[in-house]
């Protein structure tokens, strides 16, 4: 009997150490990871448009070395907004993991973006800076609107698209543009993206009073303002042209009435007279 029960307890502490390595894997929780998508990409679709249409157009007219090195720093500028928003401040992730994850992207893209500003103004002198000095206000607002939930109100939006037209005129100085002329090029840009910003809200949040009177003012008032440019000569007649295409698509959009289209149509929609803007406005500039 004795020796059975010892065979007994053998038998069982074999089991129990030969189980010992299989409850450890199953227990030991598996590693997690945070997607590129969810730490980087803005939930704003057209954020694309508004950063990346006056960069597009600014290396097609006036293409130059310290130009690129102005884009590559308006890039690591856009992707440094999330992780800086998810990292920081009182909208910051309560997942340890995304926070850790996101401020460390922060970091390197705000080095990335210094060391692209610092090798355009070694290229291209302390000129090609001076518009991203004069953005530096608006940015500061916006991004404060951006971490407080404020970055959709009407200020921020506006905000937003001035700024992000300075650094075409930026990367027009790097062309050695005149001033004169990239501040005019900057101005095209600016009647792209205001009035394109009223008739999106106009369209797709028509509730809101006065949103249909606001974009027809800006899109006459943008209409007016190439139109001046191009009657002193400071841009091709052509951009005006391309400024009433642009006011007569705002135009049908408006005419919807209550069957606006969703807001990925739009988008789709968007992009495509975006590219045809900067392709039309590449050939007249050039």
């Amino acid at each position: 009997m004795a020796g059975r029960r010892q065979l007994a307890n053998r038998v069982r502490t074999r089991r129990a150490l030969s189980a010992v390595p299989v409850a450890a894997s199953v227990s030991r929780p598996a590693a997690r990871s945070v997607s590129a998508r969810r730490l980087l990409l803005p939930a704003e679709h057209g954020s694309w448009a508004l950063v990346f249409e006056p960069v597009a157009l600014g290396l097609l007219v006036a293409p130059s070395a310290p130009g690129f090195a102005l884009a590559l720093a308006v890039a690591a500028g856009f992707f440094l907004r999330k992780p800086a928003k998810l990292g920081w401040g009182r909208l910051a992730s309560k997942d340890p993991l995304v926070r850790r994850t996101a401020r460390r992207a922060a970091v390197v893209f705000a080095a990335l973006g210094s060391a692209f500003l610092l090798a355009a103004g070694l290229l291209g002198g302390l000129r090609v800076l001076a518009p991203f000095a004069a953005a530096l206000p608006g940015a500061a607002y916006f991004a404060w609107c951006d971490r407080t939930g404020r970055v959709r109100s009407l200020a921020s939006e506006f905000v937003g698209a001035a700024t992000c037209s300075l650094p075409l005129v930026a990367i027009a100085l790097a062309g050695w543009w005149k001033l004169p002329s990239a501040l005019a090029l900057g101005a095209v840009g600016l009647a792209r993206s205001l009035p394109t910003i009223a008739v999106v809200r106009a369209v797709l949040r028509r509730e809101e009073r006065g949103s249909v009177s606001l974009a027809v003012a800006l899109q006459i008032l943008a209409i007016s303002l190439v139109g001046a440019l191009a009657f002193f000569s400071l841009v091709p007649s052509g951009a005006a042209f391309v400024t009433g295409a642009l006011a007569m698509r705002a135009a049908l959009y408006l005419s919807f009435s209550k069957r606006a289209p969703s807001a990925k149509t739009f988008g789709i929609l968007e992009t495509i007279v975006g590219l045809a803007w900067i392709v039309f406005l590449a050939r007249i500039f050039a």
